[in-house]
């Protein structure tokens, strides 16, 4: 079976050639199909930041919105141009591409992507990582697995320092 829209998920930890993206190219490829590629930034709040920063709880609110709206652009920046690398390498291979980077619950977005798309595929990593918070509020991939409007791909992909 052919597909015709593949969305690929991608992750912060992601490099450019990661086996999601060589694996959604190369179907692509093979079925002459089109490419969403997708990458959600989790939303994060202002306490969470300053907690990842480890600043003193007496800093003045307002300069900490401005110091996550600077982190927040800053990352979106990163995270466009690594997109748009990433679809300048699709485009070379003569693959129509598109890619989309969003703040909020990633599996949720995901979906609806997927969804709104009409993508007949979703190819997502799968690392052997565990965290708490997976275990707490449930990953990226099980939301994707329990709701996509389609088949889904998973691919294989190590942990970051194992």
């Amino acid at each position: 079976m052919g597909y015709q829209k593949i969305v690929v998920g991608l992750d912060r930890d992601t490099h450019s050639q990661s086996p999601i993206f060589e694996t959604a190219l190369e179907l692509a490829v093979r079925d002459n199909a089109r490419l969403m590629l997708f990458h959600g930034l989790p939303a994060e709040t202002t306490a969470g930041f300053m907690d990842r920063v480890a600043a003193p709880a007496a800093l003045d609110q307002s300069g900490d919105l401005r110091a996550l709206d600077r982190l927040h652009q800053s990352e979106a920046t990163h995270i466009r141009a690594w997109l748009d690398g990433l679809c300048q390498v699709c485009t070379l291979q003569g693959i129509q591409i598109s890619s989309t980077a969003e703040y909020g619950p990633v599996g949720p977005a995901l979906v609806q992507l997927a969804k709104g798309w009409g993508a007949d595929l979703i190819v997502i990593g799968l690392t052997k990582r565990s965290t708490l918070g997976d275990l707490l509020t449930g990953s990226v991939t099980n939301h994707v697995i329990h709701h996509a409007p389609c088949s889904i791909l998973l691919v294989h992909e190590q942990a970051p320092g194992t």
